[in-house]
């Protein structure tokens, strides 16, 4: 139970139209849910492709690998199996940091200058429909 304490917290919050000093939230909303699904198909779509496209390149690169490491006698196998292992062993905030180091300020052809290289949105799509927090308590500075 324990474990799941995060995501309960995070479910919660989702649900929460105020949340105060309370161990439960004031009041409860779907109103982030229907923003959430009724604003943004088009990201929603854009992860679905991405994700599929990853999943895809990355059962017939395993596919590859694997074919090779076990089915022939290159003499780089050893290589080739630790090149596809390496990435688990590198956590992803460590690759998050080094993305971010690298590409932070890059100005990308048709978009604005971005903090980070991948996440690009073009300068004319207008931020101004998005929605404030509001009732949020603060420390104060």
């Amino acid at each position: 139970m324990l474990v799941l304490s995060p995501h309960m917290g995070v479910l919660l919050l989702s649900l929460a139209s105020v949340w105060s000093f309370a161990p439960l939230p004031d009041g409860y909303t779907l109103a982030h849910y229907s923003a959430v699904f009724s604003e943004s198909q088009g990201m929603i779509a854009n992860t679905l492709l991405y994700c599929g496209l990853a999943a895809g390149v990355d059962v017939i690169l395993g596919t590859a690998i694997a074919y090779l490491m076990l089915r022939t006698r290159l003499p780089a196998r050893q290589w080739l199996d630790f090149m596809a292992s390496a990435a688990l062993a590198i956590p992803g905030i460590v690759l998050a940091i080094g993305f971010l180091r690298t590409f932070r300020g890059i100005e990308l052809p048709g978009g604005c200058p971005t903090r980070c290289g991948h996440a690009w949105r073009p300068c004319s799509r207008s931020t101004s429909h998005w929605k404030r927090p509001r009732n949020r308590w603060a420390p104060p500075a």
